[in-house]
């Protein structure tokens, strides 16, 4: 049978004095803890009241009707509790009122009112008289002894650390969590010995993205709470579980906390939600369903539908996903919760990201931007931009995609969001490379590894490795780039992320190929895929096909190479990846040319050229530069021959300024091969030997086991293979 439910909306200050601003927080927590005493009525937080409500405070006469009508609808509660406070002089310990009033959501009644006063000083006597009252009122038995004591072990025992701790929490839930911090800090510093202020003090520091010392703060709270309720310490030690990363944990303690209360939609869904995390997504989908069957409203929420696209999404149905959080949008409009709406947007956008790449896709994400905006979170609006950039560097528009990440970089640094901050200069950093700023490119990816490595995220500290790999690669540095892309597997096994184990597989394997391993390459490239295609990310998987049809091409298997290439194409076409569709019709010509299939290489090309306009890559545009010399190279006419050799010559040149030494190296291979056929001097010969001793010397594998070949062949027309590796 579930519970009476009551909510605290929230006390007006009567005064109007800043300094009594705390109280208002104060109150409200104090009378939840107050009234939660027993666990005979169902709270409503303060947390869920901002996430489904907002923010308002009901005026001293309490709600009218529709309100009241309206948060029973939405909230699903019997009782709210609302009132005001005055202070009566400006003596910090002075004497003060207290007005309350319990209003009936069914009926709109009020169905208890109360005015007490007395002193600051003594403030906790005084909640705990007028609790005492309304206990009775609503006819829910007095607290005993014991529960009075556990009461008393929540609040802080020192006036400084009181007014302190309630100033913080009220800035954890306005989204200030670097001011909150502050505030908590000397909170704990004053009552070092209560556990809430540790609690919340544990809560700004994972907001701000400081996982160590949310652990270390979160066990703090735990140690000390020997005295407070069962409830309180099994909350404490669920916060606990999750800054440790011990999802196990935490799922454990929050099937408890749902199994005590089976009534309460919050904790099921805080059950969900580390379910999601630790990735039980079958059993948060169970969860879930048990929400569903709860009495409405609560069996309407939107956060259930929102949790189940969560869940969904993991499991890779993107579509399905999608289809969650249309329904958890609609759900929060309906209701008026800004922010539930707003993520759903965004989700919705992200998973239709992964199989459409249209407009509705980037009118979501500026939906849910501007709700962010209406409701104040700036994180989210730094998130929403940060998609919004994301889709620009995908459709190749670098410009746009920099000014978008920076100034998602510059709110994150104003909130001092380090997972943002880090997040932004690894964005930067894969942008920066894209553009062929190799050593802005470090630059960025070593601010990320400093911020990840400051706050203990693991999971950021092998993204970055990850993007070090990919500097040191393009830029000849072997060692070092098999060394991060290896760090950056060996965390994600250890932390089990999936994704970014794929990330730097394919990172790796592409320094195999390069070294002239094909057969690892291969290997890695084609399980990077399959990783991929697993998680539901099938833009990524469909990104690597560029290289595994080179790699394929390299193994003489050009028959499955142009497949790999062509279907490929055809499917980035039609997600309208311009630089992803560009690369793979240009692996489709070099396999074309591979055959000796000229004209249906030139057709290959032909929609490369209609997508250059759009392409902005730094490294695609050589490539684009050397397979139009090769094209031009292969009509075989003198004049246009050295058109070519020309281009290439540029290619190289801006390569090597630029130290893309891979590049550069492919283009003076192929510079080579086209001088074979008209070499009258025979000065080609020393030029393969040269290149081949440069190329052997740096690691180059495959470039110089090309060049030898060539060398040793001396062929009168161009060889065809892959051998570009950018």
């Amino acid at each position: 049978m579930p519970r009476r439910s009551i909510a605290i909306l929230g006390f007006a200050n009567l005064s109007n004095r800043p300094q009594d601003a705390w109280l208002s927080t104060a109150l409200s927590d104090w009378y939840c803890t107050e009234l939660a005493a027993g666990e005979q009525l169902r709270i409503v937080s303060p947390t869920v009241l901002k996430e489904l409500r907002g923010e308002a405070v009901p005026g001293p006469d309490g709600l009218n009707a529709a309100d009241l009508e309206r948060i029973r609808r939405v909230l699903g509660v019997d009782l709210v509790l609302s009132g005001s406070y005055a202070k009566l002089n400006s003596d910090a310990s002075g004497p003060m009122r207290i007005d309350l009033r319990i209003q009936d959501t069914q009926n709109g009644d009020t169905i208890f009112a109360t005015s007490a006063s007395g002193n600051q000083a003594h403030l906790f006597e005084l909640v705990s008289g007028t609790g005492k009252a309304l206990r009775a009122k609503i006819e829910v038995p007095d607290v005993t002894h014991e529960q009075a004591e556990q009461i008393a072990a929540t609040l802080p025992s020192d006036p400084v650390a009181e007014r302190l701790y309630a100033e913080g929490v009220a800035q954890l839930r306005a989204s200030d969590f670097s001011t909150a911090r502050d505030l908590l800090l000397k909170a704990v510093a004053a009552a070092p010995q209560d556990p809430m202020p540790h609690a919340a003090l544990a809560s700004a520091w994972e907001q701000l993205g400081y996982d160590g010392n949310a652990e270390s703060e979160s066990k703090r709270a735990l140690d000390l709470s020997s005295h407070l309720s069962r409830a309180d310490r099994l909350l404490l030690l669920a916060n606990y579980n999750e800054a440790a990363r011990n999802w196990s944990g935490a799922i454990q303690t929050y099937s408890a906390l749902f199994t005590f209360f089976p009534d309460d939609l919050n904790q099921g869904l805080q059950l969900a939600n580390a379910q999601v995390i630790g990735g039980r997504w079958i059993d948060a989908i169970a969860t879930l369903n048990v929400l569903r069957h709860l009495p409405a409203p609560s069996s309407n929420d939107p956060r259930i539908d929102w949790q189940e696209c969560r869940a969904v999404r993991s499991l890779g149905n993107m579509k399905e996903a999608a289809n969650w959080c249309v329904k958890a949008a609609q759900k929060a409009r309906a209701s008026g919760a800004l922010l539930i709406e707003a993520r759903a947007l965004l989700d919705e956008a992200i998973a239709l990201r992964n199989i459409d790449n249209s407009e509705p896709v980037l009118k979501l994400a500026q939906d849910a931007g501007q709700l962010f905006a209406r409701a104040h979170d700036q994180q989210g609006m730094a998130s929403t931009t940060d998609f919004l950039a994301s889709i620009a560097e995908h459709r190749g528009d670098y410009e746009e995609a920099e000014e978008g990440f920076k100034r998602a970089l510059t709110v994150y640094q104003g909130i001092e969001y380090q997972p943002g901050i880090s997040g932004m200069h690894d964005n930067l950093g894969e942008l920066y490379l894209h553009v062929g700023n190799a050593s802005g490119a470090l630059g960025q990816f070593n601010e990320a590894l400093a911020t990840y490595r400051k706050i203990g995220e693991q999971d950021g500290v092998a993204l970055a490795e990850s993007g070090l790999g990919d500097v040191y690669r393009v830029t000849g540095q072997h060692a070092k780039a098999t060394a991060s892309y290896k760090d950056s597997i060996e965390i994600c096994k250890q932390t089990g992320n999936r994704n970014r184990e794929a990330d730097a597989l394919a990172g790796l394997s592409k320094e195999l190929w390069i070294e002239g391993d094909l057969s690892g390459a291969y290997q890695g490239i084609s399980q990077a895929k399959a990783m991929f295609q697993g998680l539901g990310e099938g833009l990524k998987s469909l990104e690597l096909a560029p290289e595994l049809a080179g790699i394929l091409l390299d193994e003489h298997r050009t028959v499955d190479s142009v497949k790999v290439a062509t279907d490929a194409a055809t499917a980035l076409h039609r997600l309208n990846e311009v630089s992803d569709e560009a690369a793979a019709n240009l692996a489709l010509a070099d396999a074309f040319l591979a055959e000796n299939r000229l004209s249906d290489a030139q057709k290959a090309f032909a929609v490369v050229q209609l997508l250059s306009g759009q392409i902005h890559d730094r490294q695609l545009i050589w490539w684009i530069e050397i397979t139009a010399a090769r094209l031009t190279a292969a009509s075989g006419k003198k004049d246009r021959v050295h058109t070519a050799e020309s281009e290439l010559r540029i290619t190289s040149t801006q390569a090597t300024s630029a130290s893309y030494v891979n590049t550069a190296l492919t283009a003076r291979l192929y510079l080579n091969e086209i001088q074979i056929s008209t070499d009258d001097t025979g000065s080609i010969p020393a030029q393969l030997s040269s290149l081949e001793k440069e190329a052997s010397n740096g690691g180059f594998g495959l470039i110089a086991h090309e060049a030898a070949a060539d060398l040793a062949s001396r062929q009168h027309n161009p060889r065809s293979s892959s051998k570009g590796h950018l």
